[in-house]
């Protein structure tokens, strides 16, 4: 059986990625999202555990680390396990919203040292073992001050919510950083397409048009 396409939506806080995933959802019963880095089955959290012991080690052994890098490494191996199971149920599109890059991301904005090199080689091999099982990513962004008052504005509780608008800023930067440095090292892995959208620009409407559009033409080469 073919493996479904599968994609990542990708973005700093506030740049649409629930609603358009929503969206999605909502249009095509083949489109599989609710994929993320949260919320694991703890079967395979612990199949994810046992995979990550390699990773583990190798993190131990740089003496710089947290329990929550830990967690995300075994996060991000368990979402690997969750890919392949859901890709033999039929489904067209596999969509994930805080998914494997996103769990990268944060290794990469908040942590230090080895942890946050790309030169380390447990690193490396995450990387390598990610790449594969991505086919595209959508990249949403508006510019800061859209995002600090849709943050500021929703039901949603973010960590950001009550700071100032300059500390907001700071925060959605270091996430834009991180996530730039994940998919440069993930696209000199695999071909990967990568589909970016301002949501200050596009309603979400319409950039969902236009994903699933692409999707059906098997191309994600759409800039706007």
């Amino acid at each position: 059986m073919q493996r479904p396409f599968t994609a990542e939506i990708i973005g700093p806080a506030g740049a649409g990625k629930s609603t358009l995933t929503g969206l999605l959802a909502g249009r095509d019963v083949r489109i599989r999202t609710g994929l993320s880095i949260w919320g694991l089955p703890l079967p395979l959290l612990a199949t994810g555990t046992l995979s990550s012991l390699t990773d583990l080690i190798a993190l131990f052994g740089t003496r710089r680390f947290s329990l929550e890098d830990l967690k995300l490494v075994i996060q991000i191996n368990t979402l690997q396990h969750l890919l392949r199971r859901e890709s033999e149920k039929g489904y067209g599109l596999l969509l994930l919203d805080e998914g494997e890059i996103f769990g990268l991301a944060r290794l990469r904005a908040f942590r230090t040292g080895s942890v946050a090199s790309d030169s380390s080689a447990w690193m490396s091999s995450l990387l390598n073992r990610v790449a594969p099982t991505l086919d595209a990513v959508i990249w949403l962004d508006a510019p800061d001050a859209v995002l600090a008052q849709r943050i500021r504005e929703r039901d949603k509780p973010h960590r950001t919510k009550n700071l100032r608008e300059s500390e907001i800023s700071e925060h959605l930067g270091r996430y834009r950083v991180a996530f730039e440095q994940v998919m440069t090292e993930l696209t000199r892995r695999s071909p990967l397409k990568v589909i970016t959208f301002r949501t200050d620009r596009q309603p979400l409407e319409e950039i969902a048009n236009q994903i699933l559009a692409a999707r059906d033409e098997s191309k994600l080469n759409v800039n706007s």
